[in-house]
């Protein structure tokens, strides 16, 4: 599977209730893959996520070039679930076997109290908790509280070695300042003790960042891996500009392919070595036949309809950012939270079934990766 930093399963806990599906957390990292090739073969969803993905809303203070973060909010019918409703969907989920808690948005600083409660909630549920910020609205006080309540990990996005670079591409003055101050500030605090009770996960505490490869930094991957890893990041994970109306304005153009060829067999190298970088070998040799235009998905096979939950601002759900259905919602008309329902309901087989027709051939990090 793609590699990440979730913590792997085991068996279920003993005395656990019987599931109403197999959690995905509950089998080793090895035998994932198998499993969501059965679900997908049997166009049956008899496995859940490990990880649920909230996007606490859509708001952001940013305009990032390849984000459609923005005409999301546009269509957002429902508004924004209060944190309570938030809670009860991570409970849920928890209860289904998800394993990890992964906020993000827009910006879900813009609703830091809320962030702050469903973070510490999954905290309590014995979740492995993650954070995706710009970095905005992170001052170090605030991040001081969500390594105290036990979060797990600080992801963020540095998309060039430089504020020029990075400034520019997530079109806001000053972001490449925060997200380096986010990371530099977590660095400061990882290690320090911190009243974390029965820990499942040892208090461990982890930085990540997620690189952008578009046509605004072909040839800086490197040193952008470099800067991240100097101001403390972890872990480096690098994605591929998404295949929508954007791609073509702002995809690796031809001429500068040889560069970007150039940078990826540099990132190998330094995989082979041990750096931390989370794709594998496989994911980075296709990155080039991707803005080439001579890949598609493996197979013709998109398994994210299986392998993921993500929950929009209104309790729209998908498992493609892509296509997040405005049919399927976590809350009925009613206001009443069914996870369950959702994931096994036909609304969520109809995404699924959009997914599995997909044309796109994108290079994201969800399908099984070798």
């Amino acid at each position: 599977m793609s590699a990440g930093t979730g913590q792997a399963g085991g068996t279920p806990a003993e005395g656990r209730p019987a599931l109403p599906l197999l959690p995905l957390a509950d089998l080793p990292p090895e035998a994932r893959g198998a499993a969501l090739l059965r679900a997908y073969g049997a166009r049956e969803p008899g496995i859940f996520p490990d990880t649920l993905t909230v996007l606490i809303t859509n708001r952001c203070p940013l305009r990032c070039r390849g984000c459609s973060t923005h005409e999301w909010a546009r269509v957002n019918r429902h508004g924004e679930l209060p944190a309570d409703r938030w809670m009860e969907l991570i409970s849920q989920a928890r209860r289904l076997g998800a394993d990890k808690l992964m906020v993000s948005g827009g910006e879900p600083l813009l609703r830091a109290e809320d962030t702050l409660k469903v973070l510490a909630h999954g905290r309590r549920l014995g979740m492995r908790t993650a954070l995706m910020t710009s970095g905005r609205g992170l001052d170090r006080s605030l991040l001081a509280e969500l390594y105290r309540d036990g979060l797990c990990e600080l992801s963020t996005s540095l998309d060039g070695p430089t504020a020029r670079v990075h400034d520019a591409w997530r079109g806001a003055a000053g972001s490449f300042d925060e997200a380096i101050g986010a990371l530099e500030s977590a660095r400061s605090l990882a290690g320090t003790p911190r009243p974390v009770r029965d820990d499942p996960f040892g208090g461990t505490f982890t930085t990540h960042v997620m690189t952008v490869i578009a046509g605004h930094g072909a040839g800086l991957l490197v040193p952008t891996f470099q800067r991240a890893r100097q101001a403390g990041a972890d872990l480096v994970s690098f994605q591929c500009l998404s295949p929508d109306e954007r791609f073509e304005t702002l995809k690796v153009p031809e001429a500068d392919l040889p560069a970007l060829e150039a940078q990826v067999d540099r990132l190998i190298a330094l995989l082979r070595r041990g750096e931390p970088i989370s794709n594998s070998e496989g994911f980075l040799r296709r990155v080039i036949p991707y803005f080439a235009g001579r890949m598609g998905v493996p197979d013709d096979r998109c398994l994210a309809g299986y392998a993921h939950l993500i929950l929009a601002p209104d309790g729209s759900a998908s498992s493609c950012r892509e296509y997040l259905s405005r049919q399927a919602r976590a809350v009925d008309d009613d206001g009443e939270p069914s996870l369950l329902a959702l994931w096994t309901g036909e609304a969520m087989g109809r995404a699924r079934a959009a997914m599995e027709g997909c044309e796109r051939r994108c290079l994201l990090r969800c399908w099984v990766d070798d």
